[in-house]
């Protein structure tokens, strides 16, 4: 009985040294790939193509360049203005982000502070998101879009930026950018959040349009969300003066 006793508390003083080892080298890794080495190093890709139109895009992101990755959708396009102004008026708070700003460890604790931790990054035509914003939550539970130019219409000339605005509700450990780390995972019902923005924004004065832009999707392993497949296409109406 008593070599029985010893031999499992061996074996729980073993298992609980592994898992220590296994703690540390993840927080050591996690710490070089976000704050010491080069993982988000991103040079401003140059737009070139300026002769796009809507249905021509595409329609997915992902959170890695690689194949395996989940993909999820762009859900809103703003055409003749920036996203900057949307969000503005709509009282959403731009975030910071690991490709675009320099967050040094100290500043992602002032951040996590705030409730803003910076937000992870999407990949659309192989580039980052340009900007990222979130409407005020906790830690865990946060609205949150981020947009990436597009270009501009073939006729009109006039700007394209896609956005991909989803809820998070949850974390999860996932693999990114070829190391284990903590996640938000996001609510699989992504039209409910886009339909909030084109509420708000309809409520703003924006014009708002539905198209069929992106095709209908079903919950799946590589897909964690479902969706109709439509995309809420914002532009701002011109105001008529007063005589």
């Amino acid at each position: 009985m008593i070599s029985l006793m010893l031999y499992r508390s061996k074996s729980w003083k073993k298992w609980l040294n592994i898992s220590v080892c296994w703690l540390v080298v993840m927080l050591g890794a996690n710490y070089y790939h976000f704050f010491v080495g080069d993982a988000y190093a991103f040079g401003a890709k140059e737009i070139t193509n300026t002769k796009q139109s809507l249905p021509e895009l595409d329609y997915t992101v992902y959170p890695g360049l690689a194949p395996v990755y989940q993909a999820q959708p762009i859900n809103i396009v703003v055409v003749g203005s920036t996203p900057q102004k949307l969000m503005d008026e709509l009282g959403w708070i731009e975030n910071k982000t690991f490709s675009r700003d320099d967050v040094t460890f100290s500043r992602y604790l002032s951040l996590l502070s705030k409730e803003l931790p910076p937000i992870s990054d999407l990949y659309w035509d192989r580039q980052p998101q340009w900007y990222a914003y979130q409407l005020a939550g906790d830690l865990i539970n946060r609205k949150h879009i981020r947009w990436w130019y597009a270009g501009k219409e073939a006729q009109s000339k006039k700007e394209i930026w896609v956005g991909s605005v989803s809820y998070d509700n949850a974390l999860k450990l996932a693999h990114y950018k070829g190391i284990i780390t903590i996640l938000h995972a996001i609510d699989p019902d992504i039209d409910m959040e886009r339909d909030k923005v084109a509420e708000s924004a309809s409520e703003a004065g924006w014009a708002v349009q539905y198209k069929q832009l992106g095709k209908p999707v079903a919950y799946s392993k590589s897909r964690h969300y479902f969706s109709d497949g439509r995309v809420v296409v914002l532009s701002k109406k011109k105001s008529i003066n007063k005589i």
